[in-house]
C-alpha cells in the first residue's frame, strides 16, 4: 500500500505489511471521525494506533493500543477524547507518565515472565531463580531509580561469591527485561544494564575421556533404578539433552521406524532423532513396563522424571569420577566428541545433536538421516567397546577413529 492518508477499514489496516528492516512507517486516517488517528508499523508487523499533534510549536503524541486488540472504531474514540483533551490544553500522557514512573522493578520482573509463550518453562524457572536469590531486594524499588552503578555493584557482588556465570547471567536478565519495557512503553528511562562490563566466559571442554567409559558404563548399568539407569543409557547413546530426553512422550517415539521426533527443541524447532538397536532395545523394554504418555514418568508436578541429581553423584562416585567434574550435560559432549574423534564432518554432528544456526541450517536442511545413523554407529561401536575391553583397547579404537 503506497498512500500513507486515506481511510481506515479493518481489511486495509490487515493488508498493511510490516515496516522495511530497521524502519517504521506511519499511516494516517482521513476518515471524518479519525481525530488525527495515525498507525504505525514496525518491521516486525507490530501496528500501533496514536494520535500525534502540535502543541505550543512542539509535537505531542499518544499512544492509544496496538491493533486489531484496539478495535478501529474504538481507537477512533479514543483518538477523539484525547484530541479534545489537548485542546482543552491537558497533557494526555501526564497519567502514563505517572504510571511509568511509579512501575518497581518487581512489577516490571512478574510483567516480563508473565508474557504468554515469550519463554519455556524450564527458562522461566532459571528466570524465577536467578530473581529469588540475586534480584529480591530490588522487588519494590521504582524501575526508573536504578542505576548503572547499582547493576555495577550487584555484578561485583555475585562475581565476588564466585558465581562469575550466573553473575553474567543476572546481568543479562536485567537488561532485557528493562529493553522490552522501554520497548513497550512500560518506562520512560535509561537501560541501567547497559555497558555494565561482563565477565570473560570459558567455554566448557569437559567430556567422558575413553579410559573412562568402561567404569561409567558399569556404574551406570548397575544402578538400582531401572527409569534412571535407562535415562543416562538413552542421554550418552543419543547425544539428546537432558530436559528433551527426561520429557520424551510416546507419541514422538516411532519404535517401527527407529525414530524420535522431538517436538519442541531449545532452538524452537523440531527435531528427527534416528534411533539404532541399544536405543531401540532401551525404549522397547520401557514401553512394556511403563504405563502412560512418559517414557521417564513420576508422581511429580510435570508427569515425569526432573533432575537426577542424587543418581548422577552416585554413578559418578562409583565410576571413580570426582563429583562436579562431570555434568548431566557433559554426556552430550562425549557424544560430539566421540563423533569427531570417528572423522565425521561438522553438518553429520550438528544434525545429530539438533545445533542450528543461520550459517549452517541450509546444509542441514538437505542432509539425509544415514550420515548420522552412520556416525552414531561409530559412536555406539566405542561405547559397546568400553563395555567388555581393558581401557588401552578402548583408546586405541578411539585413536584409530581420529586417524592417529
Amino acid at each position: 500500500m503506497s498512500e500513507r492518508r486515506f481511510n481506515f477499514t479493518v481489511k486495509k489496516l490487515e493488508a498493511i505489511e510490516a515496516a522495511p528492516a530497521g524502519k517504521r512507517v506511519e499511516f494516517f486516517d482521513t476518515d471524518k471521525n479519525g481525530h488525527g488517528l495515525g498507525l504505525r508499523v514496525t518491521d516486525t508487523g507490530s501496528k500501533t494506533f496514536f494520535v500525534r499533534r502540535r502543541v505550543a510549536g512542539k509535537p505531542v503524541r499518544t499512544t492509544l493500543g496496538t491493533f486489531p486488540a484496539l478495535p478501529l472504531d474504538d481507537a477512533r474514540k479514543m483518538a477523539a477524547g484525547t484530541m479534545g483533551a489537548i485542546a482543552r490544553g491537558e497533557d494526555p500522557n501526564a497519567a502514563r507518565r505517572a504510571a511509568r514512573v511509579a512501575r518497581t522493578f518487581g512489577e516490571l520482573f512478574d510483567w516480563y515472565t508473565g508474557a504468554l509463550g515469550q519463554h519455556k518453562p524450564t527458562t522461566l524457572e532459571g528466570y524465577r531463580q536467578t530473581y529469588g536469590k540475586h534480584l529480591a531486594e530490588w522487588g519494590k524499588c521504582k524501575a526508573n531509580e536504578i542505576t548503572r552503578a547499582d547493576v555495577r555493584d550487584l555484578h561485583s557482588t555475585i562475581t565476588k561469591g564466585g558465581a562469575t556465570y550466573a553473575a553474567n547471567r543476572t546481568i543479562a536478565l536485567v537488561r532485557a527485561i528493562y529493553n522490552r519495557a522501554i520497548k513497550q512503553d512500560l518506562i520512560d528511562c535509561p537501560n541501567p544494564a547497559i555497558g555494565v562490563q561482563l565477565n570473560r566466559e570459558e567455554s566448557r571442554e569437559v567430556r567422558l575421556l575413553p579410559s573412562q567409559l568402561g567404569a561409567f558404563l558399569d556404574a551406570a548399568e548397575s544402578y538400582p533404578d531401572e527409569a534412571l539407569r535407562d535415562f543416562f543409557m538413552l542421554a550418552l547413546l543419543t547425544g539428546q539433552r537432558k530436559t528433551n530426553i527426561l520429557s520424551m512422550s510416546w507419541k514422538d517415539v516411532h519404535l517401527v521406524d527407529r525414530l524420535w521426533i522431538i517436538p519442541d527443541t531449545k532452538n524452537g524447532r523440531p527435531q528427527t532423532v534416528p534411533l539404532l538397536g541399544d536405543e531401540v532395545a532401551i525404549l522397547e523394554r520401557r514401553r512394556a513396563s511403563v504405563a502412560g504418555p512418559w517414557v521417564f514418568p513420576s508422581h511429580g508436578r510435570t508427569g515425569h522424571l526432573v533432575e537426577p541429581k542424587e543418581a548422577w553423584r552416585a554413578i559418578l562416585s562409583n565410576a571413580g569420577i570426582k563429583h562436579g567434574e562431570l555434568r548431566i550435560h557433559d554426556l552430550r559432549r562425549s557424544f560430539g566428541s566421540l563423533m569427531v574423534d570417528g572423522g565425521e564432518s561438522l553438518a553429520t554432528i550438528g544434525k545429530a545433536l539438533g545445533h542450528m544456526s543461520q550459517l549452517t541450517t541450509a546444509i542441514y536442511a538437505r542432509m539425509s538421516l544415514e550420515p548420522v545413523r552412520e556416525g552414531k554407529r561409530k559412536v555406539h561401536e566405542v561405547i559397546a567397546t568400553a563395555r567388555k575391553a581393558p581401557e588401552s583397547k578402548v583408546i586405541d579404537l578411539a585413536q584409530r577413529r581420529a586417524g592417529r
